[in-house]
């Protein structure tokens, strides 16, 4: 795998909004203040794609 740092705001918002809908620990996490809820300006994401 070779990792792709996104650094476009809109595709790390995108892909955080995702994470906090599908995963419950992160929903639980941001009730408590532990993850936040929207992305932050330092949120980037990560794509993994297959060695060439």
């Amino acid at each position: 795998m070779v990792p792709v740092l996104y650094e476009d705001r809109l595709t790390a918002r995108s892909v955080h909004a995702q994470k906090v809908e599908k995963y419950a620990v992160a929903r639980v996490s941001a009730v408590f203040d532990i993850y936040p809820r929207e992305a932050m300006d330092s949120t980037v994401s990560l794509r993994l794609d297959p060695c060439p």
